[in-house]
C-alpha cells in the first residue's frame, strides 16, 4: 500500500497473528528496471485488521535504492 525510506504499510492477503511490537523480516521486489530485491528487519508499530504499519530497523542498507525509487 505505501513505501517510504523508514517503513511500509501493507495489507495481508489472509488473516494473521501479527501484533504491535513484533519483529518481521520483510522481503519485496521493486518494479524498477533492476527489479531490486529488498530484505529488511522491521518492527510493527500498528495493526488494524489486515493492514499493518512497520518501521525499518535500519534505514541505511538500501536507502540509495529506495531513495531513487521513491523520487519517481
Amino acid at each position: 500500500r505505501e513505501l517510504s525510506l523508514t517503513g511500509i504499510r501493507f495489507e495481508s492477503m489472509r488473516p494473521h497473528q501479527i501484533s504491535t511490537g513484533d519483529i518481521l523480516e520483510m522481503k519485496f521486489v521493486l518494479d524498477n528496471p533492476l527489479r531490486s530485491e529488498i530484505s529488511k528487519l522491521t518492527k510493527v508499530i500498528w495493526v488494524k485488521d489486515r493492514i499493518v504499519g512497520v518501521n525499518f530497523s535500519e534505514t541505511e542498507l538500501h536507502s540509495k535504492v529506495l531513495g531513487f525509487y521513491l523520487k519517481k
